[in-house]
């Protein structure tokens, strides 16, 4: 049986705008690459602000895995019908976010040396200086980021995805503009590097909060607030969000610490690998576009149909969403492999870093299948109350092949830049794997709330 076209234009309403955010912020990102990898001597810089990735997203994806507790809660009771559940729910975890986001905030700020000297130890006196300054900067932005993502959260959980994707490329835009004004000089300020890539960050960052916290309060939606609503965490709220938030935010603690470890791992490659390294993952981080896309509408929409008692009609929109998912890698893989040199040549004035980058943009191609299908079913699984799953996976892919073996290949064996790359796509196809292992047989079916089952 097919999806009405009410089914479709509820999925397309989601996929379409959760895409052209989440591909315009990206390209915002690279624009800011771009501009870092144009100054004078930009591979040190280039450098500093890769290994400065991995505690960045860090905190960031942590934070936004505690949050997909916020969007599968309120998408279910949605689906059952109670919205004004759905209501309390995005107030209490706004509480929630705005302790977090102060935590997180403090502490990166004021241990941003530590962090930085952990990471890039390893790395040249200059690519640790900019590191921490770039570090140190970012940080104060993190008090708004992670309010904003609670906020786009709880508004994809009800399918509104227009306005999170409104104000996170008005942010966007304003950070492209600030970057070239900071970072080379222009209308009389100074040109400040990347320092001032960071400062034009924060400043984004804050402009995309303040927007998102007026739609909230003045816009009309089922989540607008209203007198009566409750600020402080229910126990109700508590027994449904903190399960799925917990396992979320602890699968990104796997894998972002995972990602962190396997960064001080390859700091001591060459600082020319390090660098082309980097811009691979920046480009890769455009193709993950995709697959959050789709992690947004699989979530949303699955979670709503078994809510609302309808199994088969949230089975196919998990089947709908995966045959969008492979579509977006293949044209993605093309991409990577038929413009790798012309990619090359964008995002660096290095001739030299020009042919490692088009070999590790081949490997990072290979990924992209597994990418997209296990950010497909994952977000499937934890709409419904299983994050237990991708957690599972994620130890198992990240810890044994991407950390376990970027050790062996890069510490130990001595294989360079490109073996770490394959122990990545070993990572992912494991991870794609086991989530499908578990999403097929039911695994899921353990945390329907009774009368769903």
């Amino acid at each position: 049986m097919s999806l009405q076209k009410s089914h479709r234009r509820a999925f397309y309403a989601l996929l379409f705008p959760v895409l052209i955010e989440n591909i315009l912020s990206q390209v915002f990102l690279l624009v800011d690459s771009i501009m870092i990898g144009q100054m004078p001597g930009s591979t040190p810089a280039v450098a500093a602000v890769g290994l400065c990735g991995a505690p960045i997203n860090l905190i960031i994806c942590v934070s936004g895995g505690f949050f997909i507790g916020t969007t599968a809660t309120v998408a279910w009771h949605r689906g059952a019908g109670e919205e004004a559940e759905a209501r309390h729910i995005t107030w209490q975890t706004m509480t929630v976010a705005l302790f977090i986001s102060l935590v997180m905030t403090l502490a990166s700020y004021f241990f941003a040396g530590g962090i930085t000297d952990f990471v890039c130890g390893d790395s040249e006196a200059e690519v640790l200086r900019l590191a921490e300054i770039y570090y140190r900067i970012n940080a104060v932005g993190f008090l708004f980021q992670i309010l904003t993502m609670n906020i786009s959260a709880a508004l994809r959980g009800v399918g509104i995805a227009k306005l999170p994707m409104y104000y996170n490329l008005i942010g966007g835009a304003v950070n492209v503009g600030l970057n070239y004004v900071l970072i080379f000089g222009a209308l009389g300020f100074p040109a400040m590097g990347v320092a001032g890539a960071a400062i034009a960050t924060v400043i984004s960052k804050g402009i995309s909060f303040l927007i998102a916290l007026g739609c909230l309060l003045l816009l009309k939606s089922p989540l607008r607030y209203a007198r009566g609503v409750r600020l402080l965490p229910s126990r109700r709220l508590l027994s449904r969000f903190l399960p799925i938030a917990l396992t979320s935010a602890a699968e990104q603690v796997v894998l972002q610490s995972g990602a962190t470890l396997t960064a001080k791992i390859i700091s001591g490659l060459p600082t020319a690998s390090l660098a082309a390294n980097q811009i691979v993952q920046n480009l890769e981080a455009f193709a993950w576009s995709s697959s959050s896309a789709c992690n947004a509408a699989s979530t949303t929409l699955f979670g709503q149909a078994v809510a609302a008692g309808d199994e088969e009609l949230g089975r196919r929109y998990v089947r709908l969403t995966l045959g969008w998912a492979m579509g977006f890698a293949a044209a993605e893989m093309a991409i990577m492999c038929l413009g790798g040199s012309f990619l090359a040549r964008l995002f660096s004035n290095d001739a030299s870093l020009y042919p490692t980058i088009v070999g590790l943009l081949f490997v990072s191609a290979v990924s992209l299948p597994a990418i997209n299908a296990h950010q497909t079913i994952s977000g499937a699984l934890r709409s419904v109350g299983d994050s237990v799953a991708p957690l599972i996976a994620s130890l198992l892919s990240l810890w044994v092949f991407r950390v376990g073996g970027g050790f062996l290949a890069v510490r130990i064996l001595d294989l360079g830049v490109y073996a770490y790359r394959w122990t990545l796509v070993l990572d992912q196809t494991v991870r794609c794997a086991t989530v499908s292992y578990f999403y097929l047989t039911g695994h899921w079916r353990k945390f329907l709330l009774p009368g769903r089952k």
